[in-house]
Protein backbone atom coordinates (compact mmCIF):
# COMPACT_ATOMS: atom_id res chain seq x y z
CA UNK A 1 0.00 0.00 0.00
CA UNK A 2 1.37 3.40 -0.90
CA UNK A 3 0.33 6.90 -0.06
CA UNK A 4 0.56 10.07 -2.08
CA UNK A 5 2.22 13.18 -0.78
CA UNK A 6 1.88 15.98 -3.28
CA UNK A 7 4.15 18.84 -2.53
CA UNK A 8 1.27 21.25 -2.87
CA UNK A 9 -1.86 19.32 -1.98
CA UNK A 10 -1.44 16.04 -0.16
CA UNK A 11 -3.75 13.08 -0.45
CA UNK A 12 -3.69 9.60 1.08
CA UNK A 13 -1.14 10.27 3.79
CA UNK A 14 -3.21 13.23 4.96
CA UNK A 15 -5.55 11.00 6.95
CA UNK A 16 -2.74 9.71 9.15
CA UNK A 17 -0.02 12.37 9.22
CA UNK A 18 -0.75 15.72 10.79
CA UNK A 19 -0.78 18.90 8.73
CA UNK A 20 2.41 19.95 10.52
CA UNK A 21 4.13 16.70 9.49
CA UNK A 22 3.02 17.15 5.88
CA UNK A 23 4.14 20.79 5.89
CA UNK A 24 7.53 19.73 7.26
CA UNK A 25 7.94 17.21 4.43
CA UNK A 26 7.00 19.82 1.82
CA UNK A 27 9.31 22.44 3.35
CA UNK A 28 12.21 19.99 3.51
CA UNK A 29 11.83 19.04 -0.16
CA UNK A 30 11.43 22.68 -1.20
CA UNK A 31 14.87 23.37 0.36
CA UNK A 32 16.50 20.62 -1.69
CA UNK A 33 14.72 20.89 -5.05
CA UNK A 34 16.09 22.86 -7.98
CA UNK A 35 13.80 22.19 -10.95
CA UNK A 36 15.39 22.74 -14.36
CA UNK A 37 15.15 26.27 -15.69
CA UNK A 38 14.51 27.28 -19.26
CA UNK A 39 11.50 25.09 -20.00
CA UNK A 40 8.60 27.37 -20.90
CA UNK A 41 6.12 24.76 -19.69
CA UNK A 42 8.00 24.02 -16.44
CA UNK A 43 5.21 25.42 -14.25
CA UNK A 44 2.83 22.84 -15.72
CA UNK A 45 5.18 19.87 -15.48
CA UNK A 46 4.57 17.10 -12.98
CA UNK A 47 6.31 13.89 -11.96
CA UNK A 48 5.25 11.15 -9.58
CA UNK A 49 8.12 9.50 -7.70
CA UNK A 50 7.83 6.46 -5.38
CA UNK A 51 10.11 6.57 -2.35
CA UNK A 52 10.76 3.80 0.18
CA UNK A 53 12.09 4.73 3.61
CA UNK A 54 13.93 3.03 6.46
CA UNK A 55 12.59 3.58 9.96
CA UNK A 56 15.24 6.25 10.57
CA UNK A 57 13.85 8.30 7.67
CA UNK A 58 16.66 7.48 5.24
CA UNK A 59 15.77 6.60 1.66
CA UNK A 60 16.01 2.92 0.69
CA UNK A 61 17.59 2.38 -2.71
CA UNK A 62 16.70 4.68 -5.58
CA UNK A 63 13.43 6.58 -5.82
CA UNK A 64 11.39 5.30 -8.78
CA UNK A 65 9.74 7.43 -11.46
CA UNK A 66 6.09 6.33 -11.69
CA UNK A 67 4.78 9.04 -14.04
CA UNK A 68 6.54 11.82 -15.86
CA UNK A 69 6.04 14.57 -18.38
CA UNK A 70 6.26 13.80 -22.09
CA UNK A 71 8.05 17.13 -22.59
CA UNK A 72 11.63 17.15 -23.88
CA UNK A 73 12.49 18.55 -20.43
CA UNK A 74 10.68 15.67 -18.70
CA UNK A 75 13.74 13.52 -17.96
CA UNK A 76 15.68 16.47 -16.49
CA UNK A 77 12.64 17.46 -14.44
CA UNK A 78 12.26 13.92 -13.05
CA UNK A 79 15.97 13.67 -12.26
CA UNK A 80 15.84 16.98 -10.39
CA UNK A 81 13.03 15.60 -8.19
CA UNK A 82 14.96 12.38 -7.50
CA UNK A 83 18.09 14.39 -6.62
CA UNK A 84 16.04 16.48 -4.17
CA UNK A 85 14.69 13.37 -2.46
CA UNK A 86 18.21 11.96 -2.06
CA UNK A 87 19.71 15.30 -1.00
CA UNK A 88 17.12 15.81 1.75
CA UNK A 89 17.58 12.36 3.28
CA UNK A 90 17.22 11.45 6.09
CA UNK A 91 13.71 12.60 6.92
CA UNK A 92 14.25 12.11 10.64
CA UNK A 93 11.30 14.34 11.53
CA UNK A 94 8.84 11.69 10.30
CA UNK A 95 7.33 10.05 13.40
CA UNK A 96 8.63 6.49 14.02
CA UNK A 97 5.25 5.57 15.50
CA UNK A 98 3.67 6.14 12.06
CA UNK A 99 6.31 4.27 10.05
CA UNK A 100 3.72 2.00 8.41
CA UNK A 101 2.08 5.15 7.00
CA UNK A 102 5.20 6.70 5.46
CA UNK A 103 7.27 3.57 4.71
CA UNK A 104 6.38 4.05 1.02
CA UNK A 105 5.23 7.41 -0.30
CA UNK A 106 4.40 8.46 -3.84
CA UNK A 107 5.46 12.10 -4.13
CA UNK A 108 4.10 14.41 -6.80
CA UNK A 109 6.46 17.21 -7.76
CA UNK A 110 4.98 20.27 -9.49
CA UNK A 111 6.65 23.70 -9.45
CA UNK A 112 3.28 25.43 -9.21
CA UNK A 113 2.36 23.64 -5.96
CA UNK A 114 5.86 23.47 -4.53
CA UNK A 115 6.61 27.16 -4.66
CA UNK A 116 3.23 28.64 -3.85
CA UNK A 117 2.96 30.80 -0.76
Amino acid sequence: MSHTASLGATAGVAATLTQNELDALRARLRECWNPPVGAAEAQDMQVLIRVNFNQDGSVIGSPVLIEGSASPYGPAFAESAIRAIRRCSPYSFLPPSKYEVWRTIDMTFTPRDMFRG
